[in-house]
């Protein structure tokens, strides 16, 4: 993603150098195993040390098909993965959350929906994105994954896609937006490519992926809002291209150190936490997301 993002905004010289130090940071890639067929496929589901198999299982289909073809069936089957960012079935109560948004049943609704909740997730960093600046780039880099996604989907496959990202989002803001906010470093004066440039300088990933989203965001805001320049800014600050190593931390909950939030005070993390409480936290946390009392697609019952 971040070389995909690098080429596309100007930055196609620096791919090269880039991807040798990133080189440094992977695991070897997995030998073989077993083929991967139509009949055995959920054996292999989620096996980290089967993505030579699905690497090859996907080459056939790309081969046999238009590539459209493999989209449209794989997508549904993998969608709910995005969810993986949280891990918040752990937690009580987040089925009932989750099971009481509001899924428009437009497509066309949902591509909105799509749309406003990139927004809100760049422009929430910003000032939030201290929490936890590796994971809350999450928050914005996965549900605009989906929603570039979308013009190659079935229009079917819309509203679920929504529904899915809306959760992740929620989720993931849930869990590591910090409860007070801190001012964001200023972009008066940046263009979106200096931005970008800088967070290509810093040479993170997940700050090349941030910035490539905030440039989709200011792109639509009014002329003079720089906010969502400035959340890729604070990404760029905040993320220590140094300490690689940590960014795999917290990735479940159970693992997650607990806090208290003063907007609800349920501790995050507490398998006793009321569910009540809880779809309070993500309505409060979404309220601060720009998406007030009367929102028609993002609305907790």
């Amino acid at each position: 993603m971040a070389v995909e993002a690098m080429v596309r905004n100007g930055q196609a010289r620096t791919v090269h150098r880039w991807l040798d130090t990133y080189a440094q940071r992977l695991e070897d890639v997995p030998a073989p195993r077993a083929r991967i067929t139509d009949a055995n496929w959920q054996q292999a589901l989620g096996d980290p040390g089967r993505v030579t198999d699905w690497t090859g299982y996907f080459t056939e289909q790309i081969a046999e098909h238009p590539w459209r073809g493999p989209l449209a069936a794989w997508w549904p089957r993998l969608l709910p993965g995005v969810n993986g960012y949280a891990q918040l079935p752990h937690l009580s109560g987040w089925l009932s959350t989750t099971e009481s948004l509001h899924v428009p049943e437009d497509p066309e609704a949902a591509r909105e929906g799509l749309t406003a909740l990139v927004r809100a997730a760049t422009l929430n960093y910003a000032d939030h994105g201290h929490g936890d600046a590796i994971l809350l780039v999450h928050a914005a880099t996965a549900p605009n994954a989906v929603l570039r996604t979308l013009p190659a989907l079935p229009r079917e496959l819309w509203t679920s896609s929504f529904a899915v990202a809306w959760t992740a989002a929620s989720a993931l803001t849930t869990l590591y937006a910090a409860d007070t906010p801190r001012p964001a470093p200023s972009a008066e004066g940046l263009t979106p490519q200096e931005v970008f440039a800088r967070a290509v300088t810093h040479g993170d990933a997940h700050a090349i992926k941030f910035a490539d989203t905030a440039l989709d965001v200011a792109a639509t805001s009014e002329d003079g809002d720089t906010r969502a320049l400035s959340a890729a800014l604070n990404a760029i600050a905040m993320i220590d291209k140094a300490d690689w190593r940590t960014q795999r931390k917290c990735r479940q909950i159970v693992d997650c150190p607990l806090r208290t939030s003063p907007l609800h005070g349920v501790t995050l993390g507490s398998s006793g936490a009321d569910h009540r409480s809880i779809d309070r936290t993500i309505y409060l946390k979404f309220q601060v997301l720009e998406f007030g009392h009367n929102s028609t697609l993002l609305k907790l019952k």
